[in-house]
């Protein structure tokens, strides 16, 4: 007899029951937003990184100094066993402040504009709990360890357009058809 309140006991003859699993907090916003991003976890080197980037800046038509941003990467699945720096994105994004982020959200990679945009200079201290990485000049060198709070005042926010767009796209992606 079904009791209100009451466990219910049911007898499943040895075969596996498992509970209904719901995810009730899905940002289509943000997962819109990142669907937007150039993705880098499949890339194998840096310089495949850096012809990604380019493809993307001139397949999106990006207005000059808008931000350009990327993640994924993983320095550990790069034939170079190096993190990229702003030398290298430099080839290819001279006009866009770039952030691309590691796979593990620690660490960003920002080109020149972008360590131009943001103040980062030689002179620019560590900030708590972060590093910023600096060459035998002491410049940064565009590898940012920890260190998000120094970029985030400074990217540009999505556009209404760009919202409008990110929630397309993560219906598109939560519903294929």
């Amino acid at each position: 007899m079904d009791i209100p309140g009451e466990a219910q006991e049911i007898d499943a003859s040895d075969k596996t029951v498992i509970p209904g699993l719901i995810d009730s907090h899905t940002d289509f916003l943000a997962m819109g937003y990142r669907l937007s991003q150039l993705g880098l976890s499949n890339s194998t080197s840096i310089l495949e990184i850096v012809d990604d980037l380019e493809r993307y800046i001139q397949s999106r038509d990006i207005p000059i100094g808008r931000w350009v941003q990327g993640r994924g990467w993983d320095d550990q699945n790069l034939i170079e066993r190096r993190y990229p720096t702003r030398y290298d994105l430099d080839k290819v994004s001279p006009d866009h402040p770039v952030a691309l982020t590691r796979i593990c959200g620690h660490m960003i990679i920002l080109n020149s504009k972008a360590l131009e945009s943001c103040n980062i200079t030689k002179n620019t201290p560590n900030p708590p709990g972060g590093i910023v990485d600096k060459d035998e000049q002491g410049e940064p060198t565009g590898v940012l360890r920890d260190a998000r709070s120094l970029v985030t005042p400074y990217v540009s926010p999505p556009t209404h357009q760009e919202h409008r767009q990110g929630i397309r796209d993560a219906i598109k992606y939560a519903i294929p058809i």
